[in-house]
């Protein structure tokens, strides 16, 4: 009896911790689909495009935006040089 009970636990234990390393993985993912969304609404900005105008090409609120906008990781430049300090 008590060592059903065990197996049980530890069954669903291991389904807790796929879950949460699936869920990790995901996160990731939208991580990086939010950066290149982030990135891509620079773009637009960049072009001259207004916050308004973007929202609406978009189908997004000026405040998702900007907060698409503050995601973005940016990514150093093929040719600089690196900072060696």
């Amino acid at each position: 009896m008590r060592a059903e009970r065990d197996n049980k636990i530890e069954a669903t234990l291991a389904e807790f911790f796929t879950a949460g390393d699936e869920r990790d993985t995901l996160i990731a993912q939208l991580a990086a689909l939010e950066n290149t969304m982030g990135a891509r609404v620079t773009s637009l900005f960049e072009l001259g495009e207004t916050a308004t105008r973007i929202a609406d090409l978009v189908d997004l609120t000026p405040k998702e935006l900007k907060r698409l906008r503050g995601l973005v990781v940016p990514v150093p430049a093929v040719n600089s040089v690196p900072d060696v300090g």
